[in-house]
């Protein structure tokens, strides 16, 4: 770049010199012009030779005051004419300048004034005046600000620049940071931005991709690649259902389950979380992709819920049996009393008459019947979670079959003083499994009686529209807290009110209805408001959205 700078400056001065001879312009003087073109050829075969052998530590002193006296000499020889090529000495000057700053920019000043302001003041010696002097000071005044601002440009561009290194340096050693933070935990971690492409991604998501991907490109086709399966661990995720091409739509996904690996075989399981980022600027549109190991854990569950299950078969025969010999000695008990109250029985000792051994198996038959329940619920529990739940669907007339089952409720609505209303059409028909839907309802209307207070109303609404039946139950009991709600669908969670009012439960009833009700493909949603009452409201298609993608 200085060599094609030297060669323009030597080719225009010389261009200049020329100009003059073969115009026939006057000359001042012909010896300083030739030696002024002499001098700056000698300046361009120095900054020749510098550039080719690298030595430039003393070379552009030599070639700018080379190049100062050659444009003296050719101003001088090229009087009045050629006093327009004092502008010609800001190069030189700058270049000094750049190179050794302050001491370059004092001597270019004093070059310029040696050069071009002294010879000019010498011509004028006889008739000199102070405005021959003022504009003569012009061009060294005009080089000494020129390159006092060329300095202060200079030292600021390289403020800047070292700023920006700094940053720069700072911003490596940042991301250096993070990527070995994030190459040293064992959770998958990516970012994607708008276009699919990735931004940052750690080794254990490198891992994931080579074992279960197909796609061995970037971004967010490798990791759609990875598929993967539902909690069953044989029915596989299709591309519309992969919570990575969901939250690329927008939608937040949260510690979704994924089996990778082949069915029957040992698979690992991941709680895949999936959210685009809500920032302004240039990360607005980028998807964070999370994945978590939790083979371990689901094979602890597993093991529990094995362990459950076990156990409540084994306590469900031997209740079944203590239940069906309570129904008969109660049985016996009654038919003795009554044939000692109608005089057919031969006389019963008046211990016999008067036992309260009725009352007694009534109790024990009572608390059975309450432990059946809890392990008919812990078993139901078991297979909902590990995928088991069958849903046998077939059409029938809602509003009727509610009606049978709040029926089957009134004597424990009436116990507590509560009246059970039903607002529905004369009929609905519904696509779905019947005795999960009788849980659904059973559980929703018995949660409202025991814990809606007493003497109070349970109303259950049924709507219909193009799409799906709504089922409503409310209450008008005290209600329930925000945390309350947060863990109504939580298995074995209970609030303090249930908990504070002795009211038998295992705090599985919402947890399965939940279950039911999302294996329908429906809703379920929970509003309350201390003082005022819960609302459960239940929505279900008229036919399982998911079977018909």
């Amino acid at each position: 770049m200085t060599t094609a700078i030297q060669l323009g400056f030597a080719a225009f001065l010389g261009l200049a010199v020329a100009s003059f001879f073969f115009s026939g312009t006057q000359q001042r003087s012909a010896t300083a012009l030739v030696t002024g073109i002499v001098l700056v050829g000698i300046a361009t075969v120095v900054t020749f030779l510098a550039a080719r052998l690298r030595k430039w530590e003393h070379s552009i002193l030599v070639i700018t005051v080379l190049d100062f006296v050659a444009l003296g000499l050719c101003r001088y020889g090229t009087l009045p004419d050629g006093g327009a090529l004092s502008v010609t000495a800001f190069y030189p000057a700058i270049w000094l300048t750049l190179t050794y700053r302050t001491r370059g920019l004092v001597l270019a000043t004093v070059l310029a004034v040696v050069t071009v302001t002294a010879p000019t003041l010498a011509i004028r010696a006889e008739g000199l005046t102070l405005a021959h002097v003022i504009v003569a000071a012009a061009l060294p005044l005009s080089v000494f600000l020129g390159g006092r601002f060329v300095l202060g440009m200079t030292e600021r561009l390289h403020a800047s620049l070292a700023n920006q290194s700094r940053l720069a340096a700072m911003s490596r050693e940042s991301s250096g940071l993070l990527q070995s933070t994030l190459n040293n935990i064992d959770i998958a971690v990516n970012l994607i931005d708008e276009r699919g492409g990735t931004v940052v991604r750690n080794e254990a998501a490198d891992r994931l991709i080579r074992q279960y991907g197909s796609d061995d490109g970037d971004g967010l086709h490798a990791l759609v690649s990875i598929g993967g399966y539902f909690p069953d661990g044989v029915t596989p995720y299709r591309p519309s259902q992969s919570p990575i091409r969901r939250a690329m739509l927008g939608e937040t996904i949260h510690d979704q389950l994924v089996l990778l690996g082949e069915p029957g075989e040992q698979q690992q399981a991941m709680a895949v979380s999936a959210y685009p980022l809500k920032t302004e600027g240039s990360l607005q549109g980028h998807v964070m992709i999370v994945a978590a190991d939790v083979t371990s854990v689901q094979d602890l569950l597993r093991q529990s819920d094995s362990f459950v299950a076990s156990v409540s078969h084994e306590l469900r025969t031997p209740l079944t049996s203590i239940l069906g010999y309570v129904d008969l000695a109660m049985d016996e008990l009654e038919q003795l009393r009554s044939d000692a109250r109608n005089g057919t029985a031969a006389t019963l000792p008046a211990l016999v008459r008067d036992t309260p051994a009725l009352e007694y198996i009534e109790v024990v038959q009572r608390n059975s019947e309450q432990l059946l329940k809890l392990v008919e619920d812990l078993l139901l529990e078991q297979r909902m979670r590990s995928g088991e739940l069958h849903i046998a669907r077939r059409e029938f007339d809602l509003v009727a079959f509610a009606r049978r089952v709040l029926d089957s409720l009134r004597p424990a609505a009436s116990a507590r003083g509560t009246q059970l209303r039903l607002v529905a059409p004369e009929q609905l028909t519904l696509n779905a499994d019947k005795h999960r839907i009788a849980q659904v309802i059973d559980n929703l209307v018995s949660n409202a009686i025991k814990y809606g207070g007493d003497d109070g109303d349970v109303e259950t609404r049924l709507t219909s529209d193009q799409v799906g039946v709504t089922l409503q139950v409310l209450d008008h009991g005290p209600g329930m807290t925000a945390d309350e709600l947060t863990t109504l669908f939580t298995p074995f969670a209970r609030g303090k009110r249930a908990i504070d009012s002795a009211q038998p439960g295992t705090g599985l009833g919402m947890s399965i209805v939940d279950r039911i009700v999302r294996a329908h493909g429906g809703t379920i949603q929970a509003s309350s408001e201390l003082g005022s009452g819960t609302t459960i409201t239940v929505w279900l298609p008229h036919a399982d959205e998911r079977q018909d993608q």
